[in-house]
């Protein structure tokens, strides 16, 4: 009983730390505060991974599902950070070579990914970069027949 109240008031909080996040990140408010409330939601994310591993006396599925939801949550936020400092990179590339429809989904890339989005929001301009630089590799003539 005890596990399941806490599972629901960590859910509660990670939603609302969410919420405040995208709040701030549509606002440009401090990084320093973004990097605080990702915290946050990793504590709180502990949390509920430890409560329904280690307090839970449910189903065996439960516990499993947390983990699997916490391991994805990790994932993604260390998938965004190297991300960011890729397109970080390419971006200033492509600021001096003249490509200028990469420059500008590069920007919007880079732009989404310090706003601390969610990536399936920008994963139409990923596969959008992804159809450019083939077609600059074909352009180039660097495709092998």
């Amino acid at each position: 009983m005890i596990a399941t109240i806490l599972l629901i008031i960590a859910s509660i909080i990670i939603s609302i730390i969410q919420i405040v996040s995208i709040y701030l990140a549509r606002h440009n408010f401090d990084t320093k505060l973004k990097i605080i409330l990702n915290i946050l939601v990793f504590l709180f994310m502990g949390v509920i991974f430890f409560t329904s591993f280690f307090l839970s006396t449910e189903t065996y599925l439960p516990k499993n599902i947390v983990l699997i939801l916490w391991y994805i949550s990790i994932i993604s936020w260390v998938f965004s950070i190297s991300l960011l400092s890729i397109i970080h990179k390419f971006h200033g590339a492509c600021c001096y070579t003249g490509v200028p429809k990469l420059k500008a989904l590069a920007e919007a890339l880079e732009t989404a990914l310090k706003g601390d989005c969610d990536l399936s929001y920008i994963e139409p301009e990923l596969f959008e970069l992804q159809d450019e630089l083939n077609n600059l590799i074909s352009d180039a003539g660097l495709v092998e027949h």
